[in-house]
């Protein structure tokens, strides 16, 4: 439990707040052990429900909820997006079984995360909003690149809850198109590129509020984050491995 990976929100949340860059009032909870696989008694998922709870009473229902590397986002109405105190330890579980099953990495610990009100044009997956957000990548105190966070192959080949609307291409589109937002974008990035200089190379995450605001919500080293493959700072694999980002059937 001592080594924090690079990639945990218990590693760039607080040099992020240190460097004043703008991010979603956060609760961070240190793991002490494993969740109990067996049918018995879970000592491990009764605390941290409580301090969730905690958490979330401070912030407000709803909440966002997420392990330290990851928030299983696909299973959005049974994992991440949390509207009340009987739904946490289900969630908890979720999203530690997501880990288990698909990463098989140890955990650091949990976020509980202010809900943000974000720009969205329709939901995807298991009631997500697919809403306004970019990835940027910064290496050697510099903004590399910026792309949409959804990739319309992302969408397309997905299992949905629910159908998607007809002209949900069309909408993810008019999300995807940054336009007048790139200055506050760029900045934004510029200030991670900066404050992180000599620290590696990284994916940074961000997105836009409603009222307008601009915030960082998750960061990775770039080496182990989702790139698109027809970016020339790809790597070529990338493309190899997950295909044309903007392939629709």
């Amino acid at each position: 439990m001592s080594n924090i990976s690079e990639n945990s929100i218990f590693y760039w949340l607080p040099h992020l707040q240190r460097l004043g860059v703008p991010t979603p009032e956060t609760v961070l909870i240190k793991a002490e052990q494993p969740f109990n696989h067996g049918s018995g008694p879970d000592p491990e998922l009764n605390r941290v429900t409580e301090l969730v709870a905690e958490a979330a009473a401070k912030l407000g229902y709803p909440v966002f909820l997420r392990s330290d590397e990851t928030s299983n986002k696909h299973e959005w109405t049974n994992s991440c997006y949390v509207e009340n105190r009987g739904q946490i330890p289900s969630h908890l579980w979720s999203i530690y079984e997501m880990i288990q099953m698909s990463f098989g990495i140890g955990l650091h610990g949990w976020a509980v995360r202010e809900f943000l009100s974000l720009e969205y044009k329709f939901k995807a997956f298991q009631g997500m909003p697919v809403a306004r957000e970019f990835r940027g990548f910064v290496k050697d105190g510099e903004v590399q690149c910026i792309h949409p966070y959804w990739p319309p192959a992302s969408i397309d080949q997905a299992h949905h809850a629910e159908p998607l609307p007809e002209d949900w291409q069309t909408r993810l589109k008019e999300l995807s198109n940054i336009g007048e937002d790139r200055k506050a974008v760029d900045a934004l990035l510029e200030q991670v590129a900066k404050g992180f200089y000599g620290t590696g190379y990284w994916s940074v995450d961000v997105c836009k509020t409603v009222d307008g605001r601009w915030l960082v919500t998750d960061m990775a080293t770039g080496n182990q984050s989702y790139h698109w493959g027809t970016c020339p700072h790809a790597p070529p694999e990338m493309l190899k491995h997950y295909g044309d980002p903007e392939a629709v059937k």
